[in-house]
């Protein structure tokens, strides 16, 4: 959500333009706010108001929609509901014909995005599969989000009715039947 406010002495004229720099981990989906006219190009969002905004008050909200893309392995260890934090940094600007300071027209926001697991499978058989021998299969499991597995991790494997179980093993895992 982002919102401008004057908090000068004078009216502010428009028109009004805030910028917002998205982060290389977000890709823009909309930006909407009552007078506001916003567009995208790459990391960059624009919104044009036409003004003005009296001494004290502000304009209405633009409420910016952003996708989450796949990130990369987190390099802390710091957790919220089973996922990892990742701190991003958002940041804004507001360009307004005769502001006086500068200096309060960024504004940048840090955001926790939670990464989280997401595992994936695989079965392969090994070798020849004959009547009334012994075969194998490789199950692989693999993280392929973006933050680490917490707690046990089940495989569950239905064998069909023409097969019986023999055994099973793999560093780290019990297997029961």
């Amino acid at each position: 959500s982002l919102r401008v406010s004057n908090v000068g002495s004078a009216i502010a004229n428009g028109p009004i333009q805030v910028v917002d720099f998205l982060p290389s981990q977000l890709s823009f989906v909309s930006a909407l706010g009552i007078g506001w006219v916003c567009t995208a190009s790459g990391q960059q969002v624009a919104c044009m108001h036409p003004g003005p905004v009296v001494p004290g008050g502000r304009l209405p909200d633009i409420t910016l929609t952003v996708f989450v893309a796949s990130l990369p392995p987190p390099p802390s260890t710091t957790t919220q509901g089973g996922g990892t934090l990742l701190p991003i940094f958002n940041t804004a600007g507001i360009v307004a014909p005769g502001d006086l300071n500068p200096l309060n027209d960024i504004a940048i926001d840090p955001t926790d995005i939670v990464a989280l697991p997401d595992l994936g499978i695989s079965k392969t058989a090994v070798g020849s599969f004959t009547s009334r021998g012994q075969a194998s299969y490789t199950i692989t499991v693999t993280n392929i989000g973006s933050g680490p597995t917490t707690g046990v991790i089940t495989v569950t494997d239905t064998l069909p009715a023409s097969m019986d179980f023999v055994s099973a093993s793999g560093a780290g895992w019990t297997c029961t039947v």
